[in-house]
Formats: C-alpha cells, structure tokens, sequence
C-alpha cells in the first residue's frame, strides 16, 4: 500500500498545478480584465479550475500594488452579515468572491452595488453566467485532465496511465478535474505496487465505465 506521502494525488501536489490560459497568455487575460475595469465573472461547472484562477489571478495583482481581498461561499460556508459589512465599508482595490451563486440575490446585489459604486473591482466565480459580464469561461476537458495526471505521475516517479481509461474517468466525473483526481488518490492509496505499474493500471481498465 502506498503511503499517504508518497501518493502523487495527494491535496498539497495537486495544489501546486496551477491555471493554465488556454489560446491566450497571463499578460493577455490581465489586459482583458483591465479593460473591463477589473469587473468580471470566472464561469465553470464544479472542479474546473475556478478558484485555482481566482488564487493566481490574486497572485498576478499583489506585484502590481492592486490590492486584494477574497471572499469564500460554498453550501457550508458562509460570511457574516458582519463580515461582509466590513469588506463592504474598507474595499480593497478589487474584491474577489469565490462561490458568489451561493450568496442570496439580495446579498449578492449589495456586494455589487457597493463595489461598483466606488469604482473599485469585482471578480466573481459562479457556475453559470449573469451575474457579471464573463471574463473567463472554465471548460475541462480530458486532454487537459491527461496532462495533470501525466505531470503528477511522472515528476514523482511513475509512469503515465492509460489515455483511454483517463477519458472514461473524466466522462464518468462529468468533467469534474477534483474529482476524478481524488478518485485516483483513493485507487493508488489501496493499490499495492511491487513493479512499474502494471497491475495497477490492470485494474483502473478492468474497472473503468464506457465513455456515455
């Protein structure tokens, strides 16, 4: 059995697989939000890669001196009406919500407003549009899926699985990078390894479903 340690799919490496633009480069996304006055919405279904974005994003402004601040929302975590009153009344340059379609509509309009109103910025994730014009439209594909589990395998040392089967997992997931990921974890976790990975990758095509 593979320890915890050694697992390639373990949180803290697939947390150091950052956003990668697709058909335009960083300089290239930055200039488009500058010209939309830093207000924009980040798109995509669940585990696309939404807030990985949001955090670079945050990461590009900071050497800039564009000062930021994050709000996080999800079905289990949710701000203060207290909290957010005090993002609200010291603003930073641009505020960062990750989860805003977790706020209700009248919070939401509140954040907005107050924002927008004082010039400031307001970069949203949201799993469908409206609720600011889109900057970014996350769309995962399996290709790109096959390249982080590539680049997690290789640079700890074992071999790349199967394309195929890869695919069939992504399908299975809907698309759901995070995941499909945490599916290999639990699979290389209860795998006992004694050679270059061929009983291992005998059981993920023994088990993967056919694409839908």
């Amino acid at each position: 059995m593979i320890l915890a340690k050694d697992n390639p799919f373990r949180i803290n490496r697939i947390k150091q697989i950052r956003y990668q633009p697709v058909g335009e480069s960083w300089d290239q996304l930055l200039q488009r939000l500058a010209e939309r006055k830093y207000c924009g919405a980040i798109v995509g279904p669940c585990g696309s890669g939404k807030t990985t974005l949001l955090e670079d994003l945050q990461k590009h402004l900071d050497p800039i001196h564009i000062s930021t601040q994050s709000m996080f929302i999800n079905q289990d975590i949710h701000p203060s009406r207290h909290e957010i009153e005090h993002i609200l009344s010291h603003p930073p340059d641009i505020l960062l919500v990750d989860g805003g379609d977790h706020l209700s509509r009248g919070t939401w309009r509140q954040v907005k407003n107050r924002i927008l109103r004082t010039g400031r910025g307001l970069v949203v994730t949201s799993h469908k549009g409206g609720l600011l014009p889109t900057w970014v439209e996350c769309r995962p594909h399996p290709q790109l899926f096959i390249g982080i589990t590539e680049q997690l395998l290789c640079s700890s040392g074992h071999r790349p699985l199967d394309a195929d089967f890869l695919t069939r997992l992504f399908f299975r997931h809907k698309g759901n990078i995070r995941d499909a990921l945490r599916e290999l974890y639990d699979r290389m976790a209860d795998d006992v390894r004694e050679d270059a990975n061929v009983l291992y990758r005998q059981k993920l095509l023994k088990d993967a479903m056919p694409i839908c």
